[in-house]
Protein backbone atom coordinates (compact mmCIF):
# COMPACT_ATOMS: atom_id res chain seq x y z
CA UNK A 1 0.00 0.00 0.00
CA UNK A 2 1.45 3.37 -1.02
CA UNK A 3 1.05 6.25 1.36
CA UNK A 4 1.14 9.76 -0.04
CA UNK A 5 2.49 12.31 2.41
CA UNK A 6 1.44 15.91 2.10
CA UNK A 7 4.40 18.25 2.49
CA UNK A 8 3.71 21.71 3.85
CA UNK A 9 6.01 24.71 3.91
CA UNK A 10 6.50 24.08 7.64
CA UNK A 11 8.05 20.69 6.80
CA UNK A 12 10.73 22.16 4.51
CA UNK A 13 14.10 22.44 6.23
CA UNK A 14 16.42 23.11 3.28
CA UNK A 15 15.74 25.36 0.30
CA UNK A 16 17.22 25.26 -3.16
CA UNK A 17 19.11 28.36 -4.26
CA UNK A 18 16.18 29.57 -6.42
CA UNK A 19 13.73 28.99 -3.53
CA UNK A 20 15.98 30.93 -1.13
CA UNK A 21 16.26 33.75 -3.69
CA UNK A 22 12.48 33.84 -3.98
CA UNK A 23 11.95 33.77 -0.21
CA UNK A 24 14.26 36.77 0.26
CA UNK A 25 13.27 38.49 -3.02
CA UNK A 26 16.91 38.93 -4.01
CA UNK A 27 19.05 38.00 -6.99
CA UNK A 28 21.28 34.94 -7.25
CA UNK A 29 24.42 37.07 -6.99
CA UNK A 30 23.08 38.84 -3.88
CA UNK A 31 22.35 35.48 -2.24
CA UNK A 32 25.82 34.14 -3.05
CA UNK A 33 27.36 37.36 -1.72
CA UNK A 34 25.47 36.97 1.58
CA UNK A 35 26.67 33.36 1.78
CA UNK A 36 30.28 34.43 1.07
CA UNK A 37 30.03 37.04 3.84
CA UNK A 38 28.72 34.40 6.25
CA UNK A 39 25.39 36.21 6.66
CA UNK A 40 23.51 33.18 5.34
CA UNK A 41 24.70 29.60 5.82
CA UNK A 42 24.48 26.97 3.11
CA UNK A 43 25.22 23.25 3.01
CA UNK A 44 26.38 20.94 0.26
CA UNK A 45 24.47 17.72 -0.36
CA UNK A 46 26.43 15.86 -2.99
CA UNK A 47 26.70 18.34 -5.87
CA UNK A 48 23.71 20.38 -4.71
CA UNK A 49 23.79 23.41 -2.44
CA UNK A 50 20.92 24.08 -0.05
CA UNK A 51 20.07 26.92 2.32
CA UNK A 52 18.55 26.05 5.70
CA UNK A 53 15.27 27.86 6.32
CA UNK A 54 16.55 28.64 9.81
CA UNK A 55 19.52 30.49 8.29
CA UNK A 56 17.19 32.74 6.31
CA UNK A 57 14.97 33.31 9.34
CA UNK A 58 18.02 34.18 11.47
CA UNK A 59 19.32 36.57 8.80
CA UNK A 60 15.98 38.40 8.60
CA UNK A 61 15.69 38.51 12.41
CA UNK A 62 19.19 40.03 12.69
CA UNK A 63 18.37 42.66 10.05
CA UNK A 64 15.08 43.59 11.73
CA UNK A 65 16.77 43.73 15.16
CA UNK A 66 19.50 45.96 13.74
CA UNK A 67 16.90 48.28 12.25
CA UNK A 68 14.41 48.38 15.11
CA UNK A 69 16.44 47.28 18.12
CA UNK A 70 15.77 44.28 20.31
CA UNK A 71 12.21 45.36 21.12
CA UNK A 72 11.10 44.73 17.55
CA UNK A 73 9.28 47.05 15.14
CA UNK A 74 6.14 47.39 17.27
CA UNK A 75 7.74 47.58 20.72
CA UNK A 76 6.75 44.01 21.54
CA UNK A 77 8.97 41.15 22.57
CA UNK A 78 11.51 40.41 19.84
CA UNK A 79 11.02 36.63 20.25
CA UNK A 80 7.40 37.01 19.13
CA UNK A 81 8.39 38.99 16.03
CA UNK A 82 11.20 36.58 15.15
CA UNK A 83 8.86 33.59 15.34
CA UNK A 84 6.42 35.40 13.03
CA UNK A 85 9.16 35.86 10.43
CA UNK A 86 9.64 32.10 10.13
CA UNK A 87 5.93 31.39 9.84
CA UNK A 88 5.41 33.58 6.78
CA UNK A 89 5.84 32.18 3.30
Amino acid sequence: MNTIMEVTSQDVVLLTIPAAMHRLSISRSSLYELMALGEIVSVKLGRSRRVPVSSIDDFVARRVAKRFGTAGPHGGRWDDVASDVGSRS
